[in-house]
């Protein structure tokens, strides 16, 4: 798994897709605020960055509010 903090959902999930076709769920967690990032990019992700992903796993994103 990619490290994908900091980037927005409308350049990781197409980057997931095609860079790695990953071709499973994109799920969004609860938003998280003061978080010190920018609004609307993604804090935290599961799975972890570096973790194994099959191409049909979920992978959840929380984003900053």
């Amino acid at each position: 798994m990619p490290d994908v903090r900091g980037g927005f959902w409308t350049d990781v999930e197409p980057n997931l897709r095609n860079a790695y076709g990953w071709t499973g769920q994109l799920f969004r967690a609860p938003d998280v605020q003061n978080s010190g990032q920018r609004t609307n990019a993604v804090v935290t992700q599961s799975p972890a960055p570096g973790a194994t992903v099959k191409f049909g796993d979920p992978i959840t994103l929380a984003f900053a509010s």
